[in-house]
């Protein structure tokens, strides 16, 4: 029996369908990371039209040569119990890139010596090392009162293992859901941090994705003129499949549904 997934399955490409033109428009922009131009993205679309599954298979596509991350704010959120605080997001980024490196064990290896050494240097009086985060097996500090060593070290950390590693060429961040940044205690400097760093790495792409419409309130908050990208983030709106859409991937996809021609047209409404 075909059975068409209601979650995010594991095996991605069994059950994606079409969005070959979303993927071909997501994937000229992203190509630009190798040619030292910072690709920095933001993919919009209402709940469960199909972002995250089109960006996990964008993400599962890349060669091997270009690192990817993906970071789930609300998985964060969740955990937090509706909290969230700019910590734990750059924590999480750092958890998700040390999955990604721990991939390749023999990259891995030799950049625990690097790692340790960047960690080393955060080492100060207000860090607390108790945290659950980690890099490379090294616990990361939980910030208390020196924000701006954290966010640096996070925010460097893609360029240099690009920079550091001959056979990468590119790092490819996915920030998911990322409307609920609105949660963190000052959203507008957490969106002007990043973009303090971002402008200044020529190998780490963006992509803020979230299920907001694309003139959402939060939109202008990152992306308006005055803002922290203003304007600079490529906007790319994720829609519906359209009827024939759906008809074609129930038909492929499934062998167990069978509608009559107005039971479809209530199925798809």
């Amino acid at each position: 029996m075909k059975i068409m997934p209601v979650s995010m399955p594991k095996d991605i490409d069994k059950y994606f369908f079409n969005r070959v033109r979303d993927i071909n428009m997501v994937n000229t922009q992203l190509s630009t990371v190798r040619l030292d131009i910072p690709p920095q993205l933001l993919i919009t679309g209402y709940r469960g039209v199909g972002k995250t599954f089109l960006l996990k298979k964008v993400l599962n596509d890349q060669s091997d040569d270009i690192l990817t991350s993906f970071i789930d704010i609300s998985e964060i959120v969740g955990r937090q119990k509706g909290n969230l605080t700019e910590e734990e997001v750059l924590k999480a980024i750092l958890n998700s890139i040390n999955e990604t490196m721990s991939k390749d064990k023999k990259s891995y290896k030799k950049w625990i010596d690097k790692i340790t050494g960047h960690v080393k240097g955060l080492q100060l009086k207000n860090y607390d090392f108790s945290g659950d985060a980690n890099i490379m097996d090294i616990p990361v500090p939980v910030i208390h009162d020196n924000y701006d060593k954290l966010s640096k070290f996070v925010m460097e950390l893609p360029q240099k293992i690009v920079d550091e590693s001959k056979d990468i060429k590119g790092y490819i961040i996915v920030i998911d859901e990322f409307q609920l940044l609105k949660k963190v205690k000052k959203p507008d400097a957490f969106f002007w941090l990043i973009r303090s760093f971002v402008q200044k790495q020529f190998n780490v792409g963006y992509v803020f994705t979230g299920s907001v419409s694309k003139t959402s309130d939060i939109i202008n908050m990152i992306n308006g003129q005055e803002e922290a990208f203003g304007g600079r983030l490529i906007q790319i709106n994720i829609e519906p499949f359209t009827a024939d859409e759906t008809r074609r991937y129930i038909e492929e996809k499934s062998n167990n549904l069978k509608f009559t021609d107005e039971g479809f047209e209530r199925f798809y409404a």
